[in-house]
């Protein structure tokens, strides 16, 4: 399904412990099998393989359009499970080759602000996540990465020791009686209050 993504896996299981010490709390709220929908915060551009390495089963992704045009680049992300979507207004064929992949029994990840938020900076999320939930009908999987704002910050070309903390939520099963930007808000209340 996803060609590389254990070979990645293995690449960060060896590599963690040298660069940023790993904390994973709440791995057995991810289901064994079956669709489910993973929100997480972004706060640096580690967060898309560590949630993968979380997650410990192949998983697809949404990446921006534009990490597609170099096609080596484009080729490998394919090859760890992204595909492209236009952050630009609604990308409705990416909303429906997420929900393809769902109802196909994949797990799928994105990040409800969909782009990297860091420090004070507030961000409201986008109603993508919402529509998926209550589209897709499978559990959402909060989770909140800690420490990868340190250990790679916006514009680095190295990394920098830090310990990194995921903490991994309940599912939930959101309710379809809400307008779909009124159930990406509380998904990401959700991802927010976890400690």
């Amino acid at each position: 399904m996803i060609p590389l993504y254990w070979f990645a896996y293995a690449v960060l299981k060896i590599v963690n412990p040298f660069c940023f010490p790993l904390t994973i709390v709440g791995r057995e709220n991810i289901p064994a099998k079956g669709a489910f929908l993973v929100a997480s915060n972004h706060i640096s551009n580690m967060d898309p393989p560590l949630v993968s390495y979380a997650v410990h089963r192949p998983i697809f992704h949404i990446a921006k359009k534009s990490l597609f045009n170099n096609k080596i680049f484009g080729l490998l992300l394919s090859s760890v499970g992204a595909f492209p979507i236009q952050r630009e207004g609604s990308d409705v064929s990416a909303m429906r080759e997420c929900l393809r992949k769902l109802k196909a029994g994949y797990p799928l990840a994105l990040f409800p602000t969909g782009t990297r938020v860091t420090g004070e900076q507030a961000a409201a999320a986008k109603g993508g996540v919402g529509f998926l939930a209550v589209k897709g009908k499978v559990p959402v999987i909060p989770m909140k990465i800690i420490g990868t704002d340190i250990v790679m910050p916006k514009g680095a070309k190295g990394l920098q020791k830090h310990p990194v903390r995921i903490v991994i939520g309940k599912p939930l099963n959101v309710s379809a009686s809400q307008s779909y930007e009124e159930t990406a808000s509380e998904i990401l209340q959700k991802i927010n209050s976890l400690q």
